[in-house]
C-alpha cells in the first residue's frame, strides 16, 4: 500500500473571509434608470405626434412596449448573470477577485482602503470598498455583503 506524505507547505492557503456583490442591489437601480429613460423616449415620441396632430398607431403602442420589456428583460439577465460570477476571497497574504478570470492581489501593495454606503446600499445591507494599490490603481468592490466585516479586515491586514 502507497502512502503520501504531505508537507505544510504545500497545503492550500484557507479563506480568512468570501464575499460576492449582492446582484439585486445592482438590478434594482439598472430597471429604474431603464424604466425612466423608457418612458422619456416615449414622451418625446408622444410630443411629436402631438405635435403633428396625428394620433399615435397602436401597433406602434405594442411594438415600443414589446421592444421595452425584451430589452429590459435582457439587460437584467445579462446582468444578473454577469454579478453571480464575481466572487472575493480574502486569504492571510493576498485577496483574490473571481470575475472573467482570477486576480490575486497582496495585501502589501495596497495603500489605503476607504468604505462608502448610500440609501440603497444601507437598504440592502450592501457597500463599497474601494482599494488604493500602490501603483494607483483604484479597484472597486461595489455592492459587498459582508461590506463592514470587509473594510475592518482589510485595515487589519494592510496596518
Amino acid at each position: 500500500m502507497l502512502t503520501k506524505s504531505v508537507s505544510m507547505n504545500y497545503l492550500p492557503d484557507i479563506p480568512k473571509l468570501k464575499t460576492h456583490p449582492v446582484p439585486e442591489r445592482f438590478l434594482i437601480i439598472k430597471m429604474i434608470t431603464l424604466i425612466f429613460l423608457a418612458l422619456l423616449l416615449y414622451t418625446g415620441i408622444a410630443i411629436n405626434y402631438y405635435l403633428l396632430q396625428i394620433q399615435i398607431p397602436l401597433w406602434l403602442n405594442m411594438f415600443y412596449g414589446v421592444g421595452i420589456l425584451l430589452l429590459i428583460t435582457f439587460e437584467t439577465l445579462f446582468a444578473y448573470l454577469q454579478y453571480q460570477r464575481i466572487t472575493y476571497i480574502f486569504y492571510e497574504a493576498y485577496l483574490e477577485i473571481r470575475a472573467a478570470g482570477v486576480e490575486k492581489i497582496p495585501y502589501t501593495s495596497i495603500r489605503n482602503v476607504w468604505y462608502t454606503s448610500n440609501v440603497f446600499d444601507r437598504y440592502f445591507a450592501t457597500g463599497t470598498v474601494q482599494l488604493t494599490l500602490a501603483s494607483g490603481r483604484k479597484i472597486f468592490l461595489r455592492h459587498l455583503a459582508k461590506s463592514n466585516e470587509v473594510y475592518f479586515f482589510m485595515q487589519k491586514q494592510i496596518a
